[in-house]
């Protein structure tokens, strides 16, 4: 079976011995209830697959791509080269058990006990995410952390004096279903999109991720306002939002956050046009701030007794400045006047910097092979060869 395709295969309740799946592609397949003996999964596609057999042994899933997917209650301990393996946005419960070593945090995993649908016009789903929000407070069966799955749509508040989402300080993983592009939290220029306020202390984890937050207004944080918790906001875009204190984007208030894969754009503030942060513990990585402005600090603003940590982001055109007040570089950051000049930092794969992994950047390769010392080493390596063509092949798009 190497290298076939399994796309959505249904092999729940089979016994599956002295198998070999290596680099076969079993993207949203299903193992559930399955007896695994002496398999090879090296190197394959795992992708949104239900993995959860009832029992394995001698299962080889050494550089195995399980991004998305289920592993709820799997006891995963003696999976042969579960370290190399990929378990970026992988779900597990409380009944999962992790062989020594194995960190799900670190691995980017996702901790839930209880998923819950938002869905416009569905007869089905929940309409807002406050009513889903709402079900979990009303019900106290609902086992915590719990994932809300935001399908497209633009999402907004009639009431003009409450945020689109309060989270009630309750832990969630609030993600859209699809590009950020597609599901938009709107304020509409009258209310905040996302407060996230705990008693400090309080258990709690949050995570938003794959959704667009724009025209937020209030005082404070019209993007995001988080206040004594603990928040991880992934591949978001925050546009148009505007307040007249600190956090156009986001407000870290005596929080923890970690910013990730995030575009900032046109955000306006009294303090950090961006995202603000005040007594907080915050690391941006791999984030662009462009055309925001503020009094003071038009991308990022720090007090100077907070933490924040910043890595491989672009900085354009922000005003009066890109940064303000306490900072460090961790390294890969460009901070520019003229945003073009920042237009590849996140991705190295765009040789030409024109915003698309294209021929450009193949024949720009090809142009500079065997050069050492070239813009065309996107690995890094020294020279310019096959594994810088493999690199940029790999990225290609937009």
């Amino acid at each position: 079976f190497t290298d076939a395709s399994f796309t959505g295969a249904d092999f729940a309740g089979s016994i599956i011995t002295y198998s070999d799946f290596a680099n076969a592609d079993l993207s949203d397949s299903n193992f559930t209830g399955t007896t695994l003996q002496f398999v090879v999964l090296a190197n394959a596609n795992l992708s949104g697959s239900y993995f959860r057999p009832d029992s394995h042994s001698y299962v080889n899933v050494s550089n195995a791509d399980f991004t998305d997917a289920d592993v709820s209650g799997v006891d995963l301990q003696g999976l042969l080269g579960w370290d190399s393996a990929t378990w970026t946005r992988a779900t597990y419960n409380s009944n999962t058990i992790f062989p020594n070593g194995m960190n799900p945090s670190s691995l980017g995993m996702r901790h839930v006990e209880t998923t819950l649908r938002v869905e416009p016009n569905s007869k089905y789903f929940f309409h807002t995410i406050g009513e889903a929000i709402n079900f979990i407070e009303e019900n106290t069966w609902v086992v915590e952390p719990v994932e809300i799955i935001v399908s497209p749509g633009t999402y907004t508040n009639e009431d003009s004096s409450l945020e689109i989402v309060n989270t009630q300080g309750r832990s969630l993983w609030i993600h859209g279903d699809g590009e950020p592009s597609e599901i938009i939290l709107d304020g509409e220029n009258e209310r905040a999109v996302i407060k996230d306020e705990i008693i400090a202390g309080e258990n709690h984890s949050l995570i938003i991720e794959n959704l667009t937050i724009q025209n937020g207004y209030s005082k404070s944080g019209s993007g995001i306002w988080i206040k004594n918790s603990g928040v991880q906001i992934v591949n978001c875009k925050f546009n148009n939002n505007v307040c007249l204190g600190y956090g156009g984007g986001v407000f870290a208030d005596n929080a923890s956050a970690s910013v990730e894969d995030c575009i900032f754009e046109n955000n306006t503030a009294g303090y950090g046009g961006g995202l603000y942060n005040l007594l907080s513990n915050v690391t941006i990585k791999d984030c662009s701030f462009a055309n925001n402005e503020a009094y003071s600090g038009g991308g990022v603003g720090s007090y100077s007794k907070s933490t924040t940590l910043i890595s491989g982001s672009a900085f354009c055109n922000n005003e009066p400045s890109d940064l303000t007040g306490a900072w460090e570089d961790l390294g890969g950051n460009c901070l520019t006047e003229e945003c073009a000049d920042c237009i590849n930092t996140n991705c190295p794969a765009d040789i030409t910097g024109d915003g698309y992994v294209n021929v450009s950047d193949l024949l720009n390769i090809i142009a500079e092979w065997g050069s050492i010392e070239s813009p065309a080493d996107v690995t890094q390596d020294g020279i310019v060869n096959i594994a810088d063509m493999l690199f940029v092949i790999g990225y290609w798009g937009p």
